[in-house]
């Protein structure tokens, strides 16, 4: 093998590796929006969520979790924080549904839209 077809075939490797790079980053990204912008899709019927003064981010998100209202922790936690919403989240009783979006949540908790 010449040092051309050496260096050729490298430079195919290198742009193989990189179109792959490229799929897969997208996927990831899609699959993201999937989980933040689509309800989860559960019961029908309201759920009164409380958020109590100076409760902790993680605890309300481990709440939202465990009463079916977000697909994931980890991309409720990452969408508040790459919108920088951790520490925006107001206390109250908040009428929440498993018909409504990690999106449309997060936003209510945020605006402080209670009951």
């Amino acid at each position: 093998m010449t040092q051309f077809q050496n260096n050729a075939f490298i430079f195919n490797k290198s742009i193989k590796y990189k179109w792959i790079s490229l799929i897969l980053g997208g996927l990831v990204f899609i699959n993201a929006l999937w989980w933040i912008y689509l309800p989860v899709f559960g019961r029908s019927e309201p759920v009164y969520f409380d958020v109590s003064q100076g409760e902790n981010f993680n605890k309300v998100t481990a709440r939202l979790k465990t009463q079916g209202l977000i697909k994931s922790r980890f991309i409720f936690s990452t969408y508040a924080w790459f919108k920088n919403d951790r520490h925006k989240i107001q206390a109250g009783l908040y009428e929440l549904g498993s018909y409504l979006s990690t999106y449309q949540i997060l936003g209510k908790l945020v605006r402080g839209d209670v009951i």
